[in-house]
């Protein structure tokens, strides 16, 4: 799992409840016990490329990665009102 997110994947949508007060930390959906046992390592990075055809990904950091299967989940943005 690659991430440019300093902390492990959180529950988004219960952040968005406790604000401006929420902290990310307490809404962590996997811990880095369950990640291990589930051979999923995370990368704290973000993909520059992705080359399909050599199924490999190129990180920002220039770091090539190969895959075998490849799912892109990339979220969304956020957005601020305009006030």
């Amino acid at each position: 799992m690659i991430s440019p997110e300093a902390i492990l994947p959180y529950d988004r949508t219960l952040l968005t409840k406790t604000l401006p007060f929420g902290d990310a930390t307490k809404f962590i959906l996997r811990d880095h016990i369950f990640l291990k046992n589930a051979d999923i390592d995370i990368v704290k990075d973000s993909v520059y490329s992705i080359h399909t055809d050599k199924k490999k990904i190129t990180l920002e950091r220039g770091q090539p990665i190969d895959y075998d299967k490849l799912l892109i989940a990339s979220g969304g943005q956020v957005r601020k009102p305009l006030i």
